[in-house]
């Protein structure tokens, strides 16, 4: 396997979900059983998720409910790793970053896809604007909370205050609400690569904040 790749061998899933919500609300719990229902089939892949996201999300409409629908899924998908090719674990030689769409279709309104960071790459507080869950495939992700304290929520001056530290490891999944305001920090010494699934985002209120100029912008 050549330098900087992800070694597939290392996708051990820790079953510990968390959640994200509004005020920088955190929830934690084991996941210590897949999805209660039918037989699932085996092993689980990515069509299969699939199918079972669209059936989460015709029951719930509202962001919290659908995250702790869909945080068992995705715990599943990601505690078997065979299914996913290594050539959406390789980090960018070039960037800092390189992300990879695991599908995509015509009118289909989610973001599915994996993401590898460089070691020691960060990237500043911003929201998503939609709700979010990403699993921890490989290496450690520290996320900080933000909260704003000016009155403004959208583009403009932003003064925000860090609130909570978080750290993610390999074979974590977090689900984020949609306001929630977090920056991100890799580990200093290994690649780490990301399962992100993203839900419809309002782009009008999808925000970045500069901590230096204290100001918010559109991204």
């Amino acid at each position: 396997m050549g330098h900087g790749v992800v070694d597939k061998s290392t996708l051990v899933s820790t079953p510990t979900e968390w959640s994200i919500g509004a005020g920088n609300r955190v929830e934690q719990r084991i996941s210590t059983s897949p999805p209660v229902g039918k037989p699932e089939p085996e092993p689980y892949r990515l069509y299969h998720f699939l199918s079972d996201v669209d059936r989460v999300l015709e029951l719930h409409e509202e962001p919290w409910q659908i995250m702790q629908g869909l945080l068992p899924l995705v715990q599943r998908l990601v505690g078997q790793s065979d299914w996913l090719d290594a050539a959406y674990l390789q980090p960018d030689p070039e960037g800092p970053w390189a992300v990879y769409t695991l599908f995509d279709a015509p009118g289909y309104p989610l973001t599915v896809q994996t993401a590898v960071w460089s070691p020691g790459q960060a990237f500043p507080p911003h929201n998503h604007a939609g709700w979010g869950i990403v699993a921890v495939l490989s290496g450690t992700e520290e996320n900080t909370l933000w909260r704003r304290v000016n009155d403004s929520s959208g583009e403009g001056p932003a003064h925000l205050v860090a609130e909570k530290n978080l750290q993610f490891q390999t074979g974590d999944v977090v689900a984020f609400d949609p306001y929630v305001i977090h920056s991100v920090q890799t580990s200093a010494n290994t690649p780490t690569a990301t399962f992100n699934i993203y839900g419809p985002a309002d782009f009008s209120s999808r925000l970045e904040y500069d901590l230096d100029t204290e100001t918010a912008h559109l991204f």
